[in-house]
């Protein structure tokens, strides 16, 4: 699976808002223009995701469904205006009612279709990143089971390749000895898993699960995206004064760093010159939530006044004219 396109990367939060917000207004709604753009916008996204085989392969089961879908709302909903035919005893099919059933069935296979990206995309240590510390024990639950069921899947498929190798595999031999070689693969697989559970189990109790207060595991670190002067040097302080990150720019034009914090809290962000002029420019940033990206430009100022001096530096006003743009230093003089 392909989980290189740009929505994959975003934040949890942003994806999932996203999933819940698209298959509640799918399922709300009995549009058709909207179910149309539902599903041709899922089936697209499943074959970004999956490759347009796999997509395929989920429409063998999903035409299917629909047409039946169809049907059955069609011999049990006689209402409509438009009677196609009758049957046997006298209730009308009408095409208001295949109508219906057909939309209703696209409403469903879009469904489908959102929660396979669905899967994809939030992995357990996305669902455990938004929930951890909300219900800890929840999360871990949905992330173990969202796990489990892939995992299930590719150690039946190991199972019965093995056995294939010697004769016994699933789809070998006769109808009885099919159906033998598939509940073998099945008992085989039960009690992997179960032996998988108490491993786990152990495994949890043993780095003491539950003891203390959970902690919450999280991959998304906040960034801070700073732009400061050139031959300058930026650095980044935490609320206690604690460096967490510094970084030089010795070039002649302003430079763009990405300096990564790891909580929640306000950080300092100073910018000191280097070229011993004394220049500095420092500002607050605040980090509120997690994987959050904070955006800072730092730029020195320098204030004149006519006649006036301002640290250190002297107003020569016959040397200016009305454009102050390419003003120069030198020998403590503004020119």
């Amino acid at each position: 699976m392909r989980m290189n396109d740009a929505f994959s990367g975003l934040h949890p939060a942003v994806s999932f808002c996203f999933f819940a917000a698209v298959i509640t207004l799918t399922m709300l709604y009995m549009h058709p223009v909207l179910l149309t753009v539902s599903f041709i916008a899922s089936a697209s996204y499943v074959c970004v995701l999956k490759g347009a085989r796999r997509f395929l392969k989920t429409l063998l089961y999903l035409i299917p469904f629909a047409l039946l879908m169809s049907l059955i709302n069609a011999l049990f909903n006689h209402a409509g205006v438009t009677p196609l035919f009758f049957l046997s005893n006298g209730n009308a099919i009408t095409k208001e009612a295949l109508t219906f059933g057909f939309f209703a069935s696209l409403m469903f296979c879009a469904v489908i279709l959102w929660f396979d990206c669905f899967n994809v995309i939030m992995t357990s240590d996305k669902l455990l990143l938004l929930f951890g510390r909300l219900s800890p024990s929840v999360s871990l639950l949905i992330s173990m089971s969202l796990r489990f069921v892939p995992k299930l899947g590719r150690k039946i498929r190991s199972i019965d390749d093995a056995r294939t190798q010697i004769g016994r595999g699933s789809s070998q031999g006769g109808f009885i000895r099919r159906v033998k070689n598939s509940m073998s693969v099945l008992s085989i697989t039960l009690t992997w898993a179960l032996e998988s559970s108490v491993t786990a189990s152990n495994s949890m109790k043993s780095r003491g699960y539950g003891t203390k207060r959970r902690t919450a595991f999280s991959i998304y670190k906040s960034r801070c995206s700073i732009t400061y002067p050139a031959k300058s040097k930026c650095v980044v302080k935490n609320s206690s004064g604690t460096t967490i990150a510094s970084n030089t720019n010795t070039g002649s034009s302003t430079k763009t760093w990405t300096a990564t914090v790891n909580a929640k809290g306000t950080y300092t962000v100073t910018a000191t010159a280097t070229d011993g002029s004394g220049k500095t420019k420092s500002t607050t940033v605040s980090i509120t939530a997690e994987g959050q990206v904070a955006t800072v430009t730092l730029t020195y100022e320098l204030v004149l006044f006519n006649n006036g001096v301002v640290s250190g530096y002297a107003w020569d006003s016959s040397n200016f004219g009305s454009s102050y743009g390419d003003a120069k230093v030198s020998n403590g003089l503004i020119y």
